[in-house]
């Protein structure tokens, strides 16, 4: 048999999802597009030394994590010739053995050893079968920069688009991180950078109707209601606050403990969680409240108009890399987003701007096509709805 070592690749049969682990005793755990890599391969042999060992017991551990999974299968691939000699099988055996000793369940795990063509390397595969979730209410639709998720803290994974997000799980973005997720009612929500928040539940009522629950911890939380089921309702939540409503809103945790609500499109409902004989307030489209640290509520006020974008509205990026909007009363700064999709959820980049109406692209973009819009923010911090969305395009 030769002695070339193989690479070790897990073969995901089912539902992807990503995951990452240090762990010594494998080089490295990377789990990524639906395989898993070691940071070393494991010898032909199987599970023989010690290393070995140390290493399928690390996987063992990373598999029995997830609950969802169900059937394991450990093929060992060598040329026809190999297989003759039966030790393709043995060593399948033995990997999988050690895989139950480590802890799986034995009537879930196999052992195979199909058939390589002749100009294959041999190779060792762990591929697994997943059930599906029974508590799943949303999955990622998009993902920018560095975004992590899992049922607590301790365990929080990369996320990848796709992945399944059960009731409890908790979100968390980098400082310029981004994640869309999508709910079943089709409703969806953006957590912006630096954001944390769970997941708590998604009901469909005895009424007809979904009911949504958040609880935003950190960061800004913005949803969207556009492709939702009629009569949908959400909850967002703060430590102090909740904001109820059928509408597009922004729920955002401020630095000193407080919090405000921005509502875009329709009626939400602000209420103080630390103060319950507080009354709570209408917020109507176009307008924006807030509630103090101490719980206390502020009565609702106009957001800043959207700014009327200037240039580029389309073609090429002007040579001096400038975007120009009209300013807005009451403005005393903008926010500017840049985006490569209409629907600003991929590449995603934001700046602030004090009181200018020009922003200068440093560095420039990217060669293609990007989409951008602005939004005014007033004293108090209340940004407003953007502006109509435009694009340019950067030439290589």
């Amino acid at each position: 048999m030769s002695a070339r070592k193989p690479w070790i690749l897990l073969v995901l049969a089912s539902s992807s999802w990503a995951h990452a682990a240090q762990t010594d005793a494998c080089g490295g755990i990377r789990l990524a597009q639906g395989t898993v890599q070691l940071g070393r391969p494991l010898g032909m042999e199987g599970a023989s030394s010690p290393e070995d060992k140390a290493c399928l017991a690390a996987v063992a551990q990373e598999l029995a994590r997830h609950e969802e999974v169900r059937g394991i299968t450990v093929a060992v691939r060598v040329p026809d010739a190999q297989r003759a000699e039966g030790k393709a099988l043995a060593t399948a055996r033995r990997i999988a053995d050690e895989l139950v000793t480590a802890g799986l369940p034995k009537e879930r795990v196999f052992a195979v050893a199909p058939r390589a063509e002749d100009y294959e390397p041999p190779t060792i595969q762990i591929r697994y079968t997943e059930r599906a979730p029974q508590n799943v209410v949303a999955r990622v639709a998009t993902v920018d920069g560095s975004v992590q998720l899992g049922p607590d803290e301790a365990t929080l994974r990369p996320a990848e688009m796709g992945m399944p997000v059960q009731e409890g799980a908790l979100v968390q973005t980098g400082i310029q991180g981004a994640v869309w997720l999508r709910l079943k009612d089709g409703s969806g929500f953006k957590l912006g950078p630096r954001g944390l928040m769970k997941v708590v539940q998604l009901q469909h009522g005895d009424d007809g109707v979904w009911h949504v629950r958040l609880e935003l911890v950190r960061g800004e939380l913005e949803t969207s209601v556009k492709n939702a089921a009629a009569g949908s309702e959400l909850e967002a939540s703060t430590r102090v606050a909740v904001a109820r409503g059928r509408s597009s809103f922004r729920l955002v945790v401020q630095e000193d403990g407080g919090a405000r609500v921005e509502s875009l499109d329709g009626r939400v409902t602000l209420g103080s969680r630390t103060r319950p004989d507080a009354q709570p307030v209408e917020v109507a489209a176009g307008q924006g409240a807030r509630v103090g640290a101490s719980g206390r509520m502020e009565s609702p006020g106009a957001l800043p108009r959207a700014p009327a974008p200037v240039g580029p509205l389309k073609g090429a990026l002007p040579a001096n890399h400038q975007l120009s909007w009209a300013p807005v009363d009451g403005a005393v700064r903008y926010r500017v987003e840049l985006a490569q999709d209409a629907d600003f959820t991929a590449r995603l980049g934001t700046r602030l701007v004090d009181r200018a109406t020009v922003h200068t692209l440093e560095p420039v973009p990217a060669a293609g096509k990007w989409f951008w819009r602005v939004s005014a923010v007033d004293d108090a911090g209340f940004v407003g709805p953007a502006s109509k969305v435009h694009a340019f395009v950067v030439v290589p």
